[in-house]
């Protein structure tokens, strides 16, 4: 009966000390084991856009969010989007007013 009640002993030690050591891990690796809030953008605020620009990529659906993928994770939200769909996976220039801090396009033209 002894030598019982030192393994369970030592079973939860081990098991507390495992998950500490997990929790810690969670703790400093943040990604998917803890949700992250962004903050909230100021209302009000217009976005800083420049002068009108010509972009080349390939148009790319998220939902009913439509996107300019520039290559190399470069991708460009694009506002002002009519008829999208018969754009989406093609190779297209887009002309429009871009704010490059907020990756924001605002679509003047599409043209494939």
């Amino acid at each position: 009966m002894y030598s019982m009640k030192n393994s369970i002993r030592r079973d939860l030690l081990f098991g507390i000390v495992f998950s500490a050591l997990v929790f810690a891990g969670a703790l400093l690796w943040g990604g998917p084991f803890l949700i992250t809030s962004q903050p909230p953008a100021v209302s009000g605020a217009a976005p800083t856009l420049t002068q009108t620009a010509t972009l080349r990529g390939t148009v790319m659906r998220s939902g009913s969010t439509v996107y300019l993928s520039l290559g190399a994770g470069n991708l460009y939200e694009l506002q002002n989007v009519r008829h999208a769909r018969r754009y989406d996976g093609k190779y297209v220039r887009v002309t429009g007013q871009v704010d490059s801090q907020s990756k924001l396009i605002l679509v003047e033209r599409i043209e494939a």
